[in-house]
C-alpha cells in the first residue's frame, strides 16, 4: 500500500473514533446535573482522546519509519553495491576497448611500416634491375652488331655464341628471381608441421652441390620442426644454402637446431658486421662486382626473410661468430631481434 493512502486510512479511523467517543461523553454529560462530576468526565474524555491519538499516531508513526527503513535500505543498495558492480563492469569494458584499441594502433604500426619497407625494397629492386639488365643486354647487343658487321668471323661463332648464352640466362634468371620476390611480398601462405631433420635429408641436401672438400652435415634434433608451407620452406632454405655454398671453399656446410632455432653455419669467408642486415634487402650482393658465378643476384635471402617472416619467423646473422658465416631462424616470441 502507498504512504499516502495508509496516512489517510489512519487519520480517517482515529477521527472517527475520537468523534465517537465525544459524542457518547457530551451524551452522558448532558444527562449530569453534578458539576463536579461534569469536569471529572470531560477530564476523563479528553485523557482518553489524548490516548486514541497517540496509539494511532504511535502506529502510523511506525508504519512511516518501516516504510522509511525500507526505502533507506534500497537507496544504500543502489548508492553502494549496484556502483560498484557497474563500475567494475564499466572498467573491464574500458580496458577491453583500450586493448583493442591498443592491438589494432600496433598493428596498423606494423602494416605501415611493412608497407614503407616494401615500397622502399621494390624502389630499390628496379634501380637494381635497371642496372643489372643493361650490362648483360649490352653485351649481347655488342655481339650481335659484331656478328652482323663481319667483325666476329664465323669461326669465332661459337665462342660469342657462348657468351651470348651466359648472358641470357643471367637476364632469365634475374626474372625469374624477380617474379618470385615480388611473389613473396604479398601472398599469404597455408604452413604445416615439418620435421626438419628427415626434410633436409630428403629435399634439400641432394639438392645442393658444395665445392669438393666441402662436406654437408645434418645435425638437427628429431623432434626440431617448423611450421611453414612445404614448398616455401624448401625454396626458403635453398636459397641460405646455395648462398652458403657459393662462398665456403673449403671445411663444411651445417645444419643443426639450439635453442628452439635452426641454425645455418658454414666455413667459409664470413659476414662482415656492417653488411649483415643489408644482405637481406632485395639486390644487395656479398661482393661489388659483378660476377656472376660467385655474387648471385641479391635476392635469394631477401625471399628467405619474406617467407619465414608470413609465419613469424626472425631470420638474423650471427654477427659474433667468426669461422665464417651462421644464420639463425628463430620463432620470433623465441629470438630477441
Amino acid at each position: 500500500m502507498k504512504l499516502k493512502t495508509l496516512i489517510i486510512i489512519n487519520y480517517v479511523i482515529s477521527g472517527v473514533v475520537v468523534s465517537s467517543i465525544v459524542a457518547l461523553m457530551t451524551w452522558i454529560i448532558i444527562h449530569e446535573n453534578d458539576f463536579l462530576s461534569v469536569c471529572s468526565q470531560v477530564f476523563v474524555t479528553v485523557l482518553f482522546d489524548i490516548a486514541v491519538v497517540i496509539l494511532f499516531s504511535y502506529q502510523l508513526n511506525y508504519l512511516i519509519s518501516q516504510k522509511i527503513k525500507t526505502i533507506t535500505e534500497q537507496l544504500n543498495t543502489i548508492g553502494e553495491e549496484s556502483p560498484t558492480v557497474n563500475t567494475t563492469r564499466d572498467l573491464h569494458d574500458f580496458h577491453t576497448i583500450h586493448d583493442s584499441i591498443h592491438s589494432l594502433e600496433r598493428r596498423y604500426e606494423t602494416t605501415t611500416n611493412r608497407l614503407v619497407q616494401t615500397n622502399t625494397n621494390f624502389s630499390a629492386m628496379i634501380r637494381s634491375l635497371a642496372h643489372d639488365i643493361r650490362t648483360p643486354m649490352t653485351i649481347i647487343q655488342g655481339y650481335i652488331e659484331e656478328m652482323q658487321d663481319g667483325i666476329i668471323s664465323p669461326s669465332e661463332y661459337p665462342n660469342a655464341l657462348k657468351v651470348i648464352r651466359k648472358e641470357i640466362d643471367f637476364v632469365a634468371e634475374l626474372s625469374t628471381h624477380s617474379i618470385n620476390y615480388i611473389y613473396t611480398c604479398g601472398k599469404d601462405y597455408e604452413g604445416e608441421v615439418v620435421p626438419i631433420k628427415q626434410f633436409a635429408d630428403e629435399e634439400l641436401f641432394p639438392l645442393i652441390r658444395p665445392r669438393d672438400g666441402v662436406r654437408l652435415i645434418n645435425a638437427v634434433d628429431e623432434g626440431f620442426e617448423i611450421f611453414m608451407d612445404k614448398f616455401e620452406l624448401k625454396q626458403s632454405l635453398l636459397n641460405i644454402l646455395h648462398n652458403a655454398s657459393k662462398f665456403t671453399y673449403e671445411g663444411h656446410i651445417k645444419i643443426y637446431s639450439q635453442n628452439h632455432c635452426l641454425v645455418i653455419e658454414d666455413s667459409g669467408i664470413g659476414i662482415d658486421k656492417s653488411d649483415a642486415e643489408k644482405l637481406f634487402q632485395p639486390f644487395v650482393k656479398q661482393t661489388e662486382h659483378l660476377k656472376y658465378e660467385n655474387s648471385g643476384l641479391g635476392l635469394g635471402l631477401s625471399i628467405a626473410r619474406n617467407l619465414f617472416e608470413k609465419y613469424a619467423y626472425g631470420i638474423y646473422f650471427d654477427v659474433e661468430f667468426d669461422k665464417g658465416a651462421r644464420l639463425m631462424i628463430c620463432k620470433c616470441e623465441d629470438s630477441s631481434i
